[in-house]
């Protein structure tokens, strides 16, 4: 076993300096730390970069298929554009009621797939009156 020093170990990774010198006060390269001077085993420190970059590399649910969709995910979604989604949507054509996050509009996924579902058995899209009866009757 070999130690190598901070300007070994950037030159062999071929990795800034600068990079090298903040992952070790953060922790996250392992170090001897000898007085002032940080020696590093090459395997040691490859072999957390690698379990670094394989944790980065892990799949992660999307935000935005889990709890709720934009206005633009829900245009898509029912294949309109724009204006004609902006008129669906103020006079009561859409039957999911969206809430306001700044200048967003989101839509609750699981509610629009629900209001999509019972449009296609439909026939065509059910209004927010009837969704909102149509939803306390328990969708019958």
């Amino acid at each position: 076993m070999k130690l190598k020093n901070i300007n070994q170990i950037a030159n062999e990774l071929d990795l800034p300096l600068s990079w090298i010198k903040e992952q070790v006060e953060a922790g996250k390269i392992p170090c001897l730390r000898i007085g002032r001077k940080y020696k590093f085993e090459l395997e040691a420190v490859k072999a957390s970069l690698a379990e670094t970059v394989a944790k980065r590399k892990e799949v992660k649910p999307k935000q935005a298929e889990s709890a709720m969709l934009t206005s633009g995910q829900v245009r898509a979604k029912l294949n309109v554009g724009k204006t004609l989604f902006y008129e669906m949507l103020s006079d009561g054509r859409i039957g999911v009621r969206p809430l306001r996050a700044g200048r967003k509009l989101l839509f609750p996924a699981a509610e629009l797939e629900r209001w999509f579902e019972a449009s296609i058995e439909a026939g065509g899209f059910i209004p927010a009156d009837r969704w909102r009866q149509y939803k306390s009757r328990g969708g019958k």
